[in-house]
């Protein structure tokens, strides 16, 4: 019996030792397999990450190549364009080429049968035809000679029809209140009057009790005109109170020109372009007052501005700075409208104006709607004031006539016509970029009035239908 609970205590103990032994071997097992787990997936982590650098290399490969690619098909445009315009250059010099070996032909031929000619005359027939080109290149000269005169009479002319308007534009004349103001103006040994000569760049003269201020400035005139009655005035003449009087009238001179310039502005400008927009009442062109003129030019500009739906303040200061050279000093440049860019942009004046200004006698090319409409608004005022304000009916009608027919072609949006003193000029707003066929289509519709008037076209930007 006691071997019996012997071996069964021994079968327990050895049970309960294997348990002990598998729950540590499971424990070893589970920690193993975690182990395992955390190492996969630290695997994994790594993986992920190396494919990532992997893929962003390969994308950048393919950007480079893509990239590179792309430049070689730009660099292979280029070359084929290059290879085009190398070929129309090389088939224009072909052409040209052959024109030239066939006009030699020609001139040989016509060398070879004058000299055969030539070598069949006769002495007489030789007299005969030397006498012949002799008295062509006489008749020529006789021409020449007529032409010369011509000028010198319409010169004399001018000259003789003009010396009223020279009076105008070159003299001033003050009449002296009291003749016992003439030695004080005089002076000592002429000192006075050649002080004011001096001072204020003038040239004086006194005759029957007036004084003629003589000088190619109109500003000089007027300051030396404002001087001369405060002095006479005043009474009291010697050379300080000359200089006193010149400098005073040149402040207030440069003060009302500057308020001129300022009133006129539709836009803030610097005091400089104010003043020298006052300036300009003081500068003629083609006997016609500068600033009178481009006051009249800013509000055609105006006009039309508003009738096309442009910027009309900017169109308006186009036209009142459109001859702002005129008034400037030949340190800014000799031609008018290049000297007022020069100008403008000193005073960082918005570029589409100084464009306008720059364009409108065509030296540069015109940027926007406002420049293209200058010219046109400019030729119209500085025309002759006579014609400029003349009512033909006749032209009136034919500028309307014209103006119709452009209107109702198929691609035009907008147009209208005006009669600029020898020619009518339409300006034309087309549908898109096909000037050329409507410019055949209008000549072909008006060629009747074409032969009573000249007739040019204005073609502006096209209407975007889109």
């Amino acid at each position: 019996m006691s071997i019996v609970i012997a071996f069964i205590l021994g079968a327990c103990l050895t049970l309960l030792l294997v348990r002990a032994r598998l729950g540590t071997f499971r424990h070893h097992a589970l920690i193993m397999l975690k182990t395992a787990e955390q190492e996969i997936e630290k695997k994994q982590a790594a993986f992920q990450v190396e494919q990532q650098i992997q893929q962003s290399n390969f994308d950048r490969n393919i950007q480079e190549k893509t990239l590179c690619l792309e430049t070689k098909e730009q660099e292979l445009k280029n070359r084929q364009k290059e290879l085009k315009n190398a070929q129309e250059e090389l088939k224009r010099d072909r052409l040209y080429i052959e024109r030239m070996k066939k006009e030699l032909a020609e001139r040989t031929q016509l060398s070879q049968t004058r000299l055969e000619k030539i070598g069949s005359f006769s002495q007489d027939q030789a007299r005969t035809q030397l006498l012949e080109q002799v008295e062509k290149e006489c008749a020529e000269d006789l021409k020449n000679h007529k032409n010369i005169i011509a000028k010198k009479i319409l010169f004399s002319a001018v000259e003789r029809s003009g010396k009223e308007m020279t009076k105008d534009l070159f003299l001033t004349e003050i009449p002296i209140p009291n003749p016992s103001l003439i030695p004080k103006l005089i002076g000592k040994e002429g000192r006075n009057i050649q002080t004011l000569e001096r001072e204020l760049h003038i040239t004086c003269t006194i005759e029957n009790n007036i004084i003629c201020i003589s000088s190619h400035d109109p500003a000089s005139r007027y300051k030396a005109k404002q001087t001369i009655e405060k002095l006479l005035e005043g009474g009291k003449i010697t050379p300080v109170t000359i200089r006193e009087l010149s400098l005073k009238v040149e402040n207030e001179f440069i003060y009302h020109c500057t308020e001129e310039g300022r009133a006129l502005s539709e836009i803030p400008f610097p005091e400089e372009l104010n003043q020298v927009i006052g300036l300009l009442r003081f500068r003629t062109s083609a006997g016609q007052n500068v600033l009178e003129h481009s006051i009249e030019t800013a509000e055609m500009m105006g006009i039309m501005a508003t009738a096309l739906n442009l910027n009309v303040r900017q169109a308006k200061t186009m036209g009142l700075l459109h001859d702002i050279g005129k008034a400037l000093s030949t340190e800014w440049g000799s031609g008018h409208a290049l000297a007022g860019k020069k100008f403008l942009k000193s005073l960082n004046v918005d570029d589409t104006i100084i464009n306008g200004v720059a364009s409108h006698h065509g030296e540069e090319e015109p940027l926007s709607q406002e420049a293209r409409l200058l010219p046109i608004c400019d030729r119209l005022s500085a025309e002759l004031p006579g014609v400029r304000q003349a009512k033909e009916p006749t032209f009136l009608a034919l500028a309307q006539e014209c103006e119709q027919v452009a209107v109702n072609l198929q691609d035009v949006n907008k147009a209208w016509a005006h009669y600029a003193s020898n020619h009518i000029e339409l300006v034309i707003t087309p549908d898109h970029n096909n000037t050329d066929k409507i410019q055949e289509k209008l000549q072909t519709g008006l060629a009747h009035i074409h032969k009573k008037l000249p007739i040019s076209y204005t073609f502006l930007q096209p209407v975007d239908t889109a």
